[in-house]
């Protein structure tokens, strides 16, 4: 299970983006601009490669705001995700 304090403060996210894995669950959380502006964009994929080297029709997206609700949110939708790959 991903905890919030995993996922490191939302300071990070406006210089890079941030990549885990949680058992067979890969992911990577980023800052993206959108229409409305900023947001987090979630993607998952399997293991055991990275995100480059994964297929793209492998990977779902998941939008959120660009906030702190909105990063507790992204790990919520995480830990929803772990059974889809473990």
């Amino acid at each position: 299970m991903i905890e919030n304090t995993d996922v490191l403060s939302i300071a990070y996210y406006k210089s890079k983006p941030f990549k885990g894995s949680d058992g067979n669950m890969r992911y990577m959380i980023e800052r993206t601009e959108k229409d409305e502006g900023n947001v987090f964009t979630v993607t998952t994929w399997p293991g055991p490669l990275s995100f480059e080297a994964t297929s793209d029709d492998k990977k779902s997206t998941h939008i959120e705001e660009f906030s702190e609700e909105g990063l507790i949110k992204a790990v919520e939708y995480l830990n929803s995700r772990y059974g889809d790959y473990n």
